[in-house]
């Protein structure tokens, strides 16, 4: 699996906020430089989509900018991920016959792995381990 950029950029902010207070704000510009470069206004679009979901919360004035919304234990990469690209389905053309039937289910079968070990990476876990050894 490969999740598109915007999934990406939005895990590096989400890295980012986890790792050094998740209790202050920061800008947008300030997760877009933790995402490798992003401009602020680039970072907002997905930043905007894990408010939505409730991961993240925002907040205006000179003091505001984005915060975790739950702890770093209770965020995962498939909340991520799928907050910004959406549900992950093993999705094949529509046609009824027994060679898709049967590729539909093995799709199928790879999102459901896929979504369950996404979801055994919390961010807090990212944290202690980032070189993914366990």
């Amino acid at each position: 699996m490969k999740p598109g950029s915007m999934a990406t950029n939005c895990a590096l902010a989400v890295f980012h906020l986890a790792s050094t207070s998740p209790s202050r704000a920061c800008s947008s510009a300030t997760l877009g430089k933790a995402a490798g470069g992003i401009p602020p206004r680039t970072m907002m679009k997905g930043l905007k989509r894990l408010v939505a979901a409730g991961i993240l919360r925002s907040t205006s004035g000179p003091n505001g900018g984005y915060r975790l919304r739950r702890a770093p234990e209770r965020i995962t990469l498939l909340d991520v991920i799928e907050a910004v690209e959406g549900p992950i389905v093993g999705i094949v053309p529509a046609d009824d016959t027994p060679a898709v039937r049967a590729l539909e289910a093995a799709c199928k079968c790879a999102a459901q792995g896929t979504r369950a070990e996404l979801a055994d990476w919390t961010f807090a876990r990212l944290i202690r381990r980032p070189d993914h050894a366990d």
